[in-house]
């Protein structure tokens, strides 16, 4: 617990007012909810993974429109409309990723094969995604690449806590 309130604080040193909250609530949570350990643990196609999560010193880009389905049917809105929607947001909130210093100085878990990708925070969103590195590849596009993974979509209060969380199954070629 100790690292994550020492997490928190380099967050809120190194982000914008309230990312590093978000980011750190959100890490978190991965870490402490049953249901999103469980489905990391598919990923691997292992019965167990105890080598934790390492976490990629970069923010990358990552695309709200993968949410399209759930965001309809939570919303009770067209399909197409928030298809549409998302598709121009991401386009508004696109960037290339770029090296967080801090986030170099987490305990990282070198052995691990699993690891933990965030996006820049946006308003009152996050998205992170956890994927499982088979090769040793090095970069967000190589190590998704033929790959599958699990993101997450983060939505936040005005305090920066946790109000709601989506997951879906990524598999990429």
């Amino acid at each position: 617990m100790k690292k994550i309130y020492l997490l928190i604080i380099m967050f809120l040193v190194a982000c914008r007012p309230g990312d590093g909250k978000k980011i750190a609530n959100a890490y978190q949570y991965i870490l402490e909810n049953d249901s999103l350990h469980t489905a990391i643990i598919e990923l691997s196609n292992t019965a167990k993974d105890d080598s934790g999560l390492a976490i990629y010193d970069s923010l990358v880009f990552m695309e709200t429109s993968d949410f399209t389905e759930q965001i309809a049917k939570f919303s009770g809105t067209d399909f197409e409309l928030v298809l549409d929607s998302l598709t121009a947001l991401d386009k508004k909130r696109f960037f290339k990723p770029y090296t967080i210093p801090i986030l170099k100085r987490i305990d990282k878990k070198p052995e691990s094969k699993m690891i933990l990708f965030f996006s820049k925070p946006y308003k009152n969103t996050l998205l992170a995604e956890v994927v499982f590195n088979y090769n040793s590849r090095k970069t967000y596009n190589k190590i998704t690449h033929f790959n599958q993974s699990l993101l997450i979509l983060f939505f936040f209060d005005k305090s920066n806590n946790i109000e709601n969380v989506l997951t879906t199954r990524m598999h990429y070629n």
